[in-house]
């Protein structure tokens, strides 16, 4: 018989938000297995989250949409977006969106491979294979070498190994084939071809030497690519007097197939006294484009897959080309053919692209001034890039290109003042690809400065330039000084009109001055020159670079200058934006001080289109007294453009930047505001603005502004930098070194850091933790512990409310609630990026450009309901592993709108529901208050809806019971209802859970 069970009742009210680090079987009554899209407005009540409402992705002027969506952020009141390759900001009163042009955020490193100090490598290789990537160069000791790097460590796995014994060994070319490195390269003094093979299995070891083929042409060139299961190389044969371009290709076996003439016309093949270029490579049809020069004609032809010739010789130029690359063009099928035209001068060398139909139809794309070709091309998403070069004796520099389309724009730059300068040998770096959007070049880069028998120089050493184009630090930005400014291959300023380099990639190098004639106004003395590059933005703020090296000159009574000077082609502020000037500063004859000499009403416009500009100075020492000054007179530092950088934050006046090649550095720009009511300072950074950070907890990884306090997080570790720093001379106030105050817990993500009234929150690996006002870190991800795996893509303090909101990459976004600390879920947002605009609205965007906008009052995703859903602990009223009957449950809410509530039951601990109940709400019981109860003025508001409900259980007897709660709707979406609390009626029973005898073991 049933002992007598005296029934009680246990209310619980949802004060605790989700907790998902408690063993489900211990979360306490108050918290939540799980929240689905509750948002908390009062203490113990859980509402239904806001609904989101998509913008139209309608282009201004266009009959295209946007369709890819990497990042969604405002400027001022503008909301921006990024699809990777251009910016548009949205027009509110049309619903469009406008294009602003190009802002690609790509992440670029340098790491070093190999350096030595008693020789130096030249025209280096790169090919990926199985998670290593292999380097093969020549090197001034002879010969060829090569070096192994483990891309998932970054180790050097194998360093500097010598390829063969013999010292006339040339021109490395490594390709990835049935997962093995094969190297090829060719003899300078037999003119042979040969290939050895490489495993990345056992990468230390190098299998004997093969040979090709023992042409004996004098400058032999060539050049291989892998397609489908063949490699095929093309070449420069001497089989004929005249000199040919022959073809063939190896299969799986390495079987060499019989030779392809490509062409043999007398004349057409021959090096005529100038060094040969040779490029190969293939479209989407599998076709072979195969490129070269014959004397001053850049030539091409097409051939299928079984080399069957699909366009016979074609001439594209008459350029002397020092090499050639091709890649498929954004129109499947046709070749676009880029070529560095030669020039003594090599500061003046040129890239110039071309595309060409299989019918032979030749198209200019665009031209590149002061650049020669550093990789091959390669195509991303219908965008064609290229690695490029400028070299001169002190800004050797590369860049990463985009030359889908003139003008070609700047997306990375790497080595700045330290690259290796043009090729040597008519090769280019292949473009390795680690993952599908992750890439490197084998690049050079210039050693510390030695001197020898009063020479001074630099050795190159081989390194590898990383270009990741989907980066989790990608489009990081802030604003500063009426701009908005993007990290990442170059850092990018935006004024409302359209991004450009923030300051400059270069300064005028090479300014000649002749003084002449009798027609001046110059006074008989010694004069000097400085030059400098300047560019107004829209909010008349002027961008300058560092200046030229002074340029000195003798000058008699009367006479002219002529200045000549370098124009300034790799610049996007060209075209729709204002000129860049060139603005020439002068002393007085024998003089220190500098003044402006050229003209501010009539300025001295830069030109990309040529070399140099001329300026001819007549003007007089006293005429010039007046003008403004050089901006560096009295010890001011030089502005100069920082580094590839992948981190950025605001701080003190300055914003500092970095995920620089050096992890461990961060760049810190000029603290000067302009207290008057135009604000026309920008953003200015010098080379010597710069602090180092201890090593300890690894490379820096993300950076946050608290107080007056720079938080720079490692990946297990985080420091504290505080005070004012320099002046603008470098001088006055250091800063001190940065403080370490945890030793332990670092940031894995710079997306997850934000400021909120608490402090900073930052994921971890470890999870989700807090860094407060005094600088103590403690753990508040604990409740979304089970999340932690998730990626958050952008987080956001979303004004107005107390909500922190982190998006992720699985569709769940975590948010957390300050004022209560409480934990909950909102569901079905893929967001990429997410942003807060400054009347409060918070957006998201999604990977196909999809911008959606947080709607108060609205209850549908895009017209897609959205259903409030929690699930309750298993709960245990006569505690774990008691027994308990458990009669029904009162719910206790308020009624929103018509809607169904779905109850789902589960007992005794078990995963599975077992028991369903549907309530058809289609109104909550209506109360009048009474006033005069309260005496004041009813806390209800007059008229209010109680929404109470009981659930009878089909299975009373039960150590445990669970519920899952959420409403459905039809049609006319609405919140639905509030949850407030759930009261069980139940009664404990004596001793523990009644388990069946195949759960029972031991003696009774």
């Amino acid at each position: 018989m049933m002992a007598f069970v005296e029934k009680q009742l246990f209310p619980i009210a949802f004060t605790g938000g989700i907790d998902t680090k408690t063993d489900p079987h211990q979360v306490l009554a108050g918290n939540l297995l799980s929240l689905q899209n509750g948002q908390f407005s009062q203490k113990g009540q859980i509402n239904k989250r806001y609904g989101y409402t998509a913008l139209s992705r309608t282009i201004e002027g266009s009959s295209s949409s946007i369709t890819t969506g990497k990042a969604v952020q405002s400027f001022n009141n503008e909301l921006l977006l990024m699809d990777g390759n251009s910016i548009y900001s949205y027009i509110n009163t049309t619903g469009t969106w406008i294009n602003r042009g190009n802002a690609q955020s790509v992440i670029s490193n340098t790491t070093k491979i190999t350096r030595s100090s008693a020789a130096q490598q030249l025209n280096p290789d790169v090919c990926y294979c199985n998670g290593m990537n292999l380097y093969v160069y020549e090197d001034s000791r002879g010969g060829i070498r090569y070096s192994v790097r483990d891309t998932r460590s970054g180790s050097i796995i194998v360093s500097d190994v010598q390829i063969g014994l013999s010292g006339s060994y040339q021109k490395p070319k490594v390709v990835s084939f049935q997962n093995q490195f094969i190297i090829f390269y060719n003899d300078s003094s037999s003119h042979a071809l040969y290939y050895q093979i490489v495993s990345p299995k056992n990468p230390t070891v190098i299998q004997s030497q093969t040979l090709l083929l023992n042409d004996g042409y004098t400058n032999f060139s060539f050049d291989a690519t892998v397609v489908g299961s063949r490699i095929f190389v093309a070449y420069l044969s001497n089989y004929v007097a005249s000199g040919q371009i022959s073809a063939f290709y190896l299969d799986t076996q390495l079987n060499k197939s019989l030779t392809t003439v490509i062409e043999s016309s007398a004349g057409k093949a021959i090096n005529t006294g100038y060094s040969s270029a040779l490029n190969i490579c293939s479209d989407s049809n599998t076709n072979l484009w195969i490129s070269w020069l014959e004397g001053q004609h850049v030539r091409t032809s097409c051939y299928s897959y079984n080399l069957v010739q699909v366009l016979a010789d074609t001439v594209v130029d008459t350029v002397q080309a020092s090499t050639l690359t091709g890649c498929e063009s954004p129109s499947a099928g046709t070749l676009q053919l880029t070529y560095e035209v030669y020039n003594a001068n090599q500061m003046n060398t040129k890239i110039v692209s071309k595309t060409i139909t299989k019918t032979g139809t030749v198209s200019t794309v665009g031209t590149l001034r002061s650049v020669g070709l550093a990789s091959k091309a390669f195509k991303l998403n219908s965008q064609i890039y290229a690695m490029v070069t400028f070299q001169s004796p002190l800004q050797s520099t590369y860049f990463c290109v985009n030359i889908t389309a003139a003008p070609f724009s700047i997306i990375s730059k790497t080595s700045s003042g330290t690259g290796g300068g043009l090729r040597t040998n008519n090769t280019l770096s292949e473009v390795a690809w680690q993952t599908s959007t992750l890439a490197a070049v084998a690049t050079l880069q210039k050693g510390q400065v030695l001197s020898e028998s009063l020479v001074i120089f630099t050795l190159l050493g081989v390194c590898s330039t990383s270009l990741d184009f989907s980066n989790i630090a990608d489009f990081l930005s802030v604003t500063s000084s009426n701009n908005l400014l993007l990290g990442g291959g170059i850092l990018q300023s935006y004024d409302g009109n359209s991004f450009v380099e923030h300051l400059f990639h270069l300064y005028p190098e090479n300014v000649l001055a002749v003084a002449s004639g009798s027609d001046g106004y110059l006074s008989a003395g010694t004069y000097q020159y400085q030059v400098t590059y300047e560019w107004m933005d829209s909010y008349g703020q002027i961008q300058r670079s560092s200046p030229s090296p002074t340029v000195t000159v003798n000058a008699a009574a009367n006479n002219h200058i002529t200045l000549t000077i370098p124009t300034l082609r790799l610049t996007a502020k060209q075209n729709n934006r204002s000129n860049v000037n060139i603005v020439i500063y002068r002393t007085a004859a024998n003089g220190v001080v500098f003044n402006q000499v050229t003209s501010n009403l009539s300025p001295l416009l830069n030109d990309t289109t040529v070399d140099t500009v001329t300026f001819t100075d007549y003007l007089s020492d006293n005429s010039i007294s007046a003008n403004a000054y050089l901006y560096t007179t009295g010890g001011v530092l030089p502005n100069s453009a920082p580094p590839s950088c992948s981190l950025i934050t605001a701080y003190q006046n300055r914003v500092i930047v970095g995920g620089l090649d050096d992890p461990n550095l961060l760049w810190f720009s000029q603290n000067r505001f302009d207290n008057s009511s135009f604000n026309t300072l920008p953003v200015e950074f010098s080379a010597s603005l710069t602090i180092g950070v201890d090593p300890r907890g690894g490379a820096i990884t993300a950076l946050g502004l608290l107080n007056n306090n720079l938080i720079i997080f490692k990946k297990t570790a985080i420091f504290v930098l505080n005070g004012d720093g320099p002046n603008a001379t470098g001088g006055g106030d250091q800063f001190p070194d940065p403080q370490m105050i945890s030793s332990d817990i670092g940031c894995n993500n710079p997306n997850s850091v934000v400021i909120f009234p608490g402090g900073l929150i930052f994921q971890s690996d470890k999870g989700i933790y807090l860094l407060d006002q005094a600088l103590n870190v403690s753990y508040i991800g604990a409740p979304v512990e089970q999340y932690n795996s998730n990626v958050i893509t952008s987080s956001s303090l979303i004004p107005n409310t107390n909500q922190v909101v982190f998006v992720t990459n699985t569709g769940t976004t975590l948010v957390y609630d300050y004022y209560f600390q409480q934990w909950s879920t909102w569901t079905n947002q893929y967001a990429v990026d997410s942003d807060t605009t400054p009347d409060g609205s918070f957006y998201y965007i999604q990977s196909n450009g999809m911008v959606m906008k947080q709607t108060p009052g609205s209850y549908t995703d895009n017209g897609a309901p959205i259903p409030l859903s929690f699930v309750t602990p298993n709960l245990s009223f006569a505690g774990l592993n008691g027994y308990q009957r458990v009669f029904r449950a009162y719910i206790l809410g308020t009624y929103k709108g018509v809607h169904n509530l779905l109850v789902n039951v589960a007992y005794d601990n078990n995963p599975t529901y077992t028991q369903s109940a549907t309530v058809l709400a289609s109104q909550g019981t209506t109360i009048y208050g009474d006033d005069s109860i309260y005496g004041e003025s009813s806390p209800f508001g007059g008229e209010y809806n109680i929404y109470e409900f009981r659930i009878d259980f089909s299975q009373q007897l039960c150590t445990s019971i669970r519920l899952q709660i959420s409403d459905s709707q039809s049609s006319n979406y609405n919140e639905g209802y509030s949850i407030s609390a759930i009261t069980f009626e139940v009664g404990a029973l004596p001793g523990g859970n009644r388990l069946p005898a195949s759960s029972t073991y031991g003696t009774k």
